[in-house]
């Protein structure tokens, strides 16, 4: 199999993945409500689900590593179908609550399994290397499953009341139809990633030991590289900033449509709009990292600034179309260098710590996003939206730096 081919079968592995994953992005919340959650319980929830993949995301990195990464990510999408059944049945907070505690025991799992599979598959297979063009491409399969995914999900409810008028909860469609499909995801990737893998264990089942103590060697490994510990604040910041813009955009929005005539399809059309400016900051960022000589430390550099300047402009918005602009310009320029991120991980950690490299890098996200949902929603309590958007903006701009300062040596670029 030529690199050409192996990206193409993975492209569509994930695309499929995260189509999986968006049929319920879009009603999620409504779910919860559905099932008699105020929005205190929701929070109570969601702690838990993002707590338990802060939690295990670097230990079960180091399980991907040891055991083999296919085989960990078919794990994940067991332990992810046992979460949806569990939520499927829940009907009050503790079972709800159950569900959020496997569902991100799931993401945590399956938290840098393929990638890391995909970079050590791609090494070794046939062809020129052409490994940030082929990354981009796998980044608008993922993009375009997304899409199709949200769009799908908002429409299943409305399939459901067609059928069961009296139905009190038409989201549960949604949850049966990713248990289908999480079940013939197993089938259809072990079809599509048959790639006789020299990144799969070829030794016997290590204990868990081996597994923390490889874990332990990554972080060291992190910290004592200087190139890795910058994309990882950088990532820490990544992490803020997103959770920032996601957890305010939607009542932000509400405040700046103010009286104007324009009903709440906005939310939806700016949603998919969202998932085309990631496409498009992904095929961007190969031409991008060749106007700055490859150096993807500049992209990082450039991308991050620009959008947190764009946040700020976001946060001054004073009608639908200048919020329209910041939002997806932000998004733009904030996804420019995603890529970037994912080649200097990758490029500076050993084949044996990938997956756990790769983990570190998530945690780093998620402890972001945990930090800024309780300090910058206790900022938005008090002192308004616009504050905490003009603040997080600030905090991007100035935190960009990190990734220019002098190195001990240079990175290696990949074209």
């Amino acid at each position: 199999m030529n690199k050409k081919q192996l990206t193409t079968r993975f492209g569509i592995q994930q695309a499929l993945h995260w189509f999986v994953t968006g049929i319920t992005i879009p009603i999620l919340t409504l779910m919860f409500q559905a099932k008699g959650l105020d929005l205190f319980d929701i929070g109570i929830v969601m702690a838990i689900w993002i707590g338990t993949t802060a939690c295990l995301e670097i230990p079960l990195g180091g399980v991907a590593d040891t055991y083999g990464r296919k085989r960990t990510y078919f794990a994940s999408l067991v332990v992810s179908v046992v979460g949806v059944s569990l939520l499927l049945i829940a009907d009050n907070i503790w079972l709800i609550s159950l569900a959020a505690f496997f569902l991100g025991g799931g993401r945590a799992i399956y938290s840098g399994t393929l990638d890391a599979w995909f970079y050590d598959a791609y090494q070794s297979a046939q062809g020129k290397d052409q490994y940030h063009g082929h990354l981009a491409q796998v980044q608008v399969f993922v993009t375009l499953g997304l899409a199709a995914g949200s769009l799908t999900g908002g429409y299943l409810p409305q399939i459901s009341n067609l059928f069961m008028a009296s139905s009190n909860n038409p989201f549960s469609v949604n949850l049966v139809v990713v248990i289908a499909l999480t079940i013939l995801l197993v089938g259809i990737t072990a079809m599509l990633l048959k790639m006789e893998g020299n990144n799969e264990p070829k030794e016997e089942l290590e204990s868990v030991s081996s597994v923390l103590s490889l874990s332990l060697k990554t972080l060291k490994h992190c910290f004592q590289t200087p190139i890795l510990f910058r994309v990882i604040q950088g990532t820490f910041v990544l992490g803020m900033a997103l959770s920032v813009v996601e957890n305010h955009w939607q009542p932000f929005l509400h405040i700046v449509m103010g009286s104007e005539n324009t009903t709440y399809i906005l939310f939806g059309v700016i949603s998919a709009l969202y998932f085309l400016m990631e496409a498009f900051a992904s095929l961007a960022s190969v031409r991008v990292a060749k106007w700055l000589r490859g150096s993807h430390l500049s992209v990082l550099f450039y991308s991050r600034m620009a959008a947190g300047i764009a946040l700020v402009f976001l946060a001054l918005s004073q009608d639908t179309m200048m919020f329209a602009l910041g939002y997806l310009g932000f998004f733009f320029l904030f996804t420019l260098g995603c890529n970037s991120e994912n080649i200097l991980l990758n490029k500076n950690s050993e084949s044996s710590m990938r997956s756990s490299m790769l983990s570190v890098s998530s945690l780093a996200v998620t402890l972001g996003g945990m930090a800024a949902s309780l300090g910058f929603g206790l900022l938005s309590h008090h002192y308004g939206i616009q504050i905490s958007f003009i603040c997080c903006g600030i905090l991007l701009i100035v935190t960009s730096f990190v990734y220019v300062l002098k190195l001990n040596h240079q990175p290696q670029t990949v074209t």
